[in-house]
């Protein structure tokens, strides 16, 4: 949570992952087998191309403040077999200060739909996250709509501890 200067030397790091000590109960295992890929049932008709995911970094040289926006989406398709539409958009937006860590915040949105004959929903979700330097921050939001009549609505706040991160 405070600015510091790491120096890292290659030549002389090492890695150490931990190995679990064979067991007797492992002769019992069997293996895995081959891979197994079902056959598609059916097409899938692509009724809007997805648009072409961006990412923009600005950089304010007034406040030190870097901000990454990123958004994209699936287009819109059918599920021929069932003809089921849908589509998801998702836009991202992540900022911090330069000289204050604890400034990083990320707000992420994400908006998912399904429609067949006269079935129509969609889920939209966002998430806020922000940081202490003792906590993480954590506000979500999730509504679900049926024909654009919004039909449930949940919104949670968190407060987790950094505990040394």
């Amino acid at each position: 949570p405070e600015p510091v200067t790491l120096t890292v030397y290659a030549g002389r790091s090492e890695l150490e992952l931990p190995v679990r000590p064979p067991r007797p109960e492992d002769k019992e295992l069997k293996p895995f087998g081959p891979t197994f890929v079902p056959e598609p049932t059916s097409g899938r008709t692509i009724l809007q191309e997805a648009p072409k995911p961006t990412r923009v970094s600005e950089w304010d040289a007034t406040t030190n403040k870097l901000t990454i926006r990123n958004t994209g989406g699936d287009g819109r398709s059918r599920i021929d077999a069932i003809g089921t539409e849908m589509w998801t958009t998702e836009r991202e937006v992540k900022e911090i200060l330069d000289h204050d860590p604890t400034s990083a915040k990320m707000d992420a949105q994400c908006i998912t739909a399904y429609k067949r004959a006269d079935w129509d929903c969609r889920v939209e979700s966002r998430l806020r996250v922000s940081v202490t330097k003792d906590d993480f921050l954590l506000v979500g939001q999730i509504k679900a709509f049926e024909h654009d009549a919004e039909v449930f609505t949940r919104t949670w706040n968190r407060t987790i501890p950094r505990r040394l991160v």
